[in-house]
């Protein structure tokens, strides 16, 4: 038989005892859920205390005359400000949107040589609509030149009325603001746009009447800043170029240095920068004329020749190398404006628009109130919101 102490034997009691009833404790708590959720009648309900329930008053909140008044006045007040922005932003609204052209005309000289910086804009889709409060020029100029660069209407060059040539360009947004400066003033040059490369301003008159062979481009790529182009193959002011296909290029008639009327022609391919290569001469020499290529030939209308103004228009065939007299325009047309309109070529002078039908000259329904020669027209396919 073994001895065992006593204190080994309360121990384990103790701790049998300790583990029975924590068993029995958990035992009993599952057993009393399993009773629960089972046997409802075997439960034992010990009466809770009585619930009071509140009932929640909705609350109220008084809202004085003066608040409402405030609240009125500061809707009015953010709806005037939302109104007058919509207004603002409409008629400052320039979209680069083919389908509403429009026709801005810049005044050049007036009877008497007066200047004029007038600036007018026609709807070209709603008949005869122009639009009002369109700023006027920086100054009364003529024999500048025009372009849409960068989706802005560019105008750079001129002579004012003091005879001060003109370097400076200008860029129209909602107002007339300093764009950059030729490389050199000159007046009385003709530009064109040149496909990949930029805007062309050829020859003119130098501010000490020079008659100039050199040119400026500016550049589509890198910082816009005019840089000197290819030289013209003789000096040469109010003349005419235009481009035919591709990168070709025609130069013709003009005043040389010698002040006469110039009846030479000269084609240029850009790309390769060729030289000039002269082709047959106009068969009336002149200067201060218009011309366009309208897919298959150059034409060439009105202008001063030794003889005054002139009505006659002529057209160059390439595959025939020749030029060809034509029907000739309604009166003489001198310094006229020329733009494509709707792919009809059209002169704006004297506050009338000629428009060439494919065979003849008609004037248009469209009229200007500004009765003027040398004007700037470009055809902008902004849609400038008019109120």
């Amino acid at each position: 038989m073994q001895i065992v102490p006593w204190w080994m034997n309360y121990r384990e009691s103790a701790t049998d005892s300790i583990s029975m009833s924590g068993r029995d404790q958990f035992r009993g708590e599952e057993e009393g859920n399993e009773n629960t959720e089972g046997a409802q009648g075997d439960m034992v309900v010990i009466p809770s205390s009585p619930q009071v329930t509140l009932e929640k008053k909705p609350t109220t909140v008084k809202t004085s005359c003066c608040t409402k008044l405030i609240v009125f006045l500061g809707l009015s007040l953010l709806l005037g400000a939302i109104m007058v922005t919509v207004v603002y932003v409409g008629f400052w609204m320039h979209i680069y949107n083919t389908e509403n052209p429009g026709l801005l005309f810049l005044t050049g000289e007036l009877s008497g040589n007066e200047l004029s910086n007038q600036t007018a804009i026609k709807s070209l889709t709603q008949e005869n609509e122009a639009c009002e409060n369109v700023p006027n020029f920086p100054i009364a100029m003529k024999g500048g030149v025009i372009t849409v660069f960068n989706k802005r209407v560019k105008v750079c060059g001129g002579i004012d009325a003091q005879r001060r040539y003109i370097q400076e360009c200008y860029s129209l947004n909602e107002q007339w603001t300093f764009y950059l400066n030729l490389v050199m003033a000159r007046a009385f040059a003709s530009a064109v746009n040149v496909p990949e490369e930029g805007w062309w301003v050829t020859g003119g008159e130098s501010e000490h009447g020079e008659i100039l062979y050199s040119t400026d481009l500016l550049s589509i790529e890198g910082t816009e800043k005019f840089a000197p182009g290819p030289n013209l193959p003789q000096t040469l002011s109010r003349h005419c170029i235009v481009r035919m296909k591709g990168s070709k290029f025609m130069l013709v008639g003009g005043q040389s240095a010698s002040k006469n009327f110039s009846s030479r022609a000269w084609l240029m391919t850009f790309d390769v920068k060729r030289p000039w290569i002269p082709k047959t001469d106009l068969n009336i020499p002149r200067h201060s004329h218009s011309c366009f290529w309208d897919g298959g030939q150059v034409f060439v209308a009105g202008g001063l020749t030794a003889n005054g103004p002139t009505d006659s228009v002529e057209s160059f065939d390439p595959n025939k190398y020749k030029w060809t007299l034509l029907k000739a325009l309604p009166f003489n047309v001198v310094g006229a404006a020329l733009v494509i309109w709707d792919e009809i070529p059209s002169l704006i002078t004297g506050g009338k628009v000629l428009q060439w039908k494919g065979d003849t000259w008609e004037v248009s329904e469209v009229e200007f109130d500004q009765k003027v020669k040398y004007g700037l027209a470009i055809i902008t396919k902004i849609d400038w919101v008019c109120l």
